[in-house]
């Protein structure tokens, strides 16, 4: 529930971004690794992933992505560089049967599921 409202807040607005920090420190492919022997408090090692994650996402001075169009603007987050991306994308594309644009839609969903976007 909470991941859909910020999906939608940051859908609403170029100021608003989510970063999935949750997510990381929970993905059941972390195995439980970045949990403390309480099985409640993170651990430091979990903090600094996803501290390092948000620093690469939303640092001014990082590089553009691969097959990026040149350097991000100043405060420009790559998630939110690729939503826009994204938009203009839809924006010119071809219009959609029903069946691909299904297709679509579980291949987004599978996607922002396994990055947490």
């Amino acid at each position: 529930m909470l991941r859909a409202a910020a999906g939608e807040l940051c859908a609403g607005s170029d100021d608003i971004d989510y970063f999935p920090s949750y997510e990381i420190i929970t993905n059941p492919a972390a195995r439980g690794l970045f949990y403390a022997a309480n099985l409640r408090s993170v651990r430091p090692e979990g903090v600094a992933i996803a501290m390092q994650t948000f620093t690469r996402a939303h640092r001014p001075e990082a590089q553009p992505e691969a097959g990026g169009g040149g350097q991000r603007q100043r405060g420009h987050s790559v998630a939110r560089l690729r939503r826009q991306r994204h938009k203009a994308a839809l924006q010119g594309a071809a219009p959609q049967t029903p069946g691909r644009a299904r297709a679509d839609l579980q291949c987004e969903e599978a996607l922002l599921e396994a990055f947490g976007e």
